[in-house]
């Protein structure tokens, strides 16, 4: 996105050699949901079987907010399965320096208001 907290993100990670931006997430979250901006649900359908059925998702109402979303972590390995673990050092080391710095940088942009 272009909104304030994806221009702070992109600021905060500028000096990140390990780390960069994308402009999709390729997984899901549940921030994809609130930050609906792409196909129409009929076009992705296809790959999600249970759209429609078991659950829907209220894709006009997530366009009319209009919200600016960015993940920044954490990351591992086998996600959502019994094994499912985190990598330690970003985790509890980078993704909470990276955090204030994001916060920081959405500050500066507000006029000092966060």
């Amino acid at each position: 996105g272009d909104g304030p907290l994806s221009r702070a993100a992109a600021e905060a990670l500028a000096d990140e050699r390990r780390t960069g931006i994308v402009p999709y997430y390729p997984l899901v979250s549940d921030a994809c949901y609130v930050a609906w901006r792409g196909d129409a649900p009929e076009t992705i359908a296809a790959h999600m079987p249970a759209l429609g059925r078991e659950y829907a998702l209220p894709t006009e109402d997530a366009r009319a907010l209009d919200l600016d979303v960015v993940s920044l972590g954490p990351w591992g390995h086998d996600a959502h399965a019994p094994w499912e673990r985190v990598n330690t050092e970003y985790a509890f080391e980078r993704l909470p320096a990276l955090l204030e710095r994001v916060l920081a940088r959405c500050g500066e942009q507000a006029g000092g208001r966060a």
